[in-house]
């Protein structure tokens, strides 16, 4: 056993699932109804009804909580990458801009922009 000066065990691998206990949790072949399931558990819905899963790096049409569209390849979604307009990083459209700047009465000079 350990005491408080001579302890050689890392907390933190202690507190980690084992690799064991992770391939328990996922399934070894993905189908459309676990795809479907694990989606829908992180709180998002398949846009499209008659989508079929393919392979993990096949898109997604996902809808997030807020009814954003969030494409996303299944593994990305995975590693944990969400909706981009509610994290915070959609790219703002050439439309998005000339409204904006035009709102605060500026304007564009060039008209091919």
């Amino acid at each position: 056993m350990c005491n408080e000066n001579n302890c050689k065990h890392n907390v933190n691998a202690l507190l980690r699932p084992t690799l064991a206990e992770a391939v328990k949790r996922t399934p070894t072949k993905w189908t459309t109804e676990s795809v479907r399931a694990y989606v829908e558990a992180e709180g998002y819905a398949i846009a499209v009804e008659d989508w079929k899963y393919v392979n993990a790096n096949a898109i997604i049409p996902l809808l997030c909580l807020q009814g954003h569209r969030a494409d996303k390849r299944f593994e990305s979604f995975q590693r944990g990458k969400r909706c981009a307009t509610c994290s915070g990083n959609a790219k703002y459209t050439s439309a998005f801009v000339r409204n904006t700047v035009e709102a605060d009465r500026y304007a564009i000079r060039d008209a091919d922009w």
